[in-house]
């Protein structure tokens, strides 16, 4: 891993026969038991449109910034194929960490391509403010249909989440607001 224009860059082994097994460990962050933290980056891969080359990475977290203290799983190694069409192209990834102790913890971005690939991007890597653990997920299937020719209105369809952010089953949902503009226009009671 290196700095490459404000982002960070994990170049291919120059020898062409070694399998990446490269780590980048985030500057310590304090973390408090019981709440909920999402930890968000952009990872591109930088040679899918010319080659189609295949990166792969995972994202551990642990309580030291060592390869044997990145004990959690984050994100379970996935493959980063980018998009023909473009040359460089973004995806956003995120996982909830919820520490069952309060502490100084480590986030471990972790380049495990194949031999002979081209090499992965990060940029945007954030880790949010907290919020309790049992505040509810995201909903779900969420589907936005605009009004028809132009109209300033929209229909939005969704499933209601079951899940709050550490993964526990809801007992109960009070309500769900739909904001624009950091304006509440429409809440579901119960």
């Amino acid at each position: 891993w290196r700095p490459y224009l404000n982002r960070m860059q994990c170049y291919k082994n120059p020898d062409k026969v070694s399998a990446a097994d490269d780590w980048l460990m985030s500057p310590p962050v304090r973390l408090e038991r019981g709440k909920t933290y999402q930890v968000s980056m952009d990872i591109a891969n930088m040679f899918s449109s010319y080659y189609g080359l295949i990166e792969r990475f995972e994202v551990k977290w642990g309580t030291n910034n060592t390869i044997a203290a990145m004990t959690e799983s984050g994100i379970q190694p996935t493959d980063v194929e980018g998009d023909p069409g473009d040359l460089i192209k973004y995806t956003n990834y995120s996982f909830a960490i919820t520490p069952e102790q309060s502490g100084i913890y480590y986030i471990g971005i972790h380049a495990i391509s194949e031999a002979n690939q081209g090499g992965l991007l990060l940029d945007n890597f954030a880790v949010s403010e907290p919020v309790d653990a049992g505040t509810p997920d995201a909903v779900t299937d969420l589907n936005i249909e605009p009004g028809a020719k132009g109209i300033h209105e929209a229909t939005l369809t969704f499933k209601a989440p079951v899940k709050d952010l550490s993964g526990k089953s809801l007992s109960s949902l009070t309500k769900i607001e739909i904001i624009r503009d950091n304006n509440v226009v429409k809440t579901f009671d119960s």
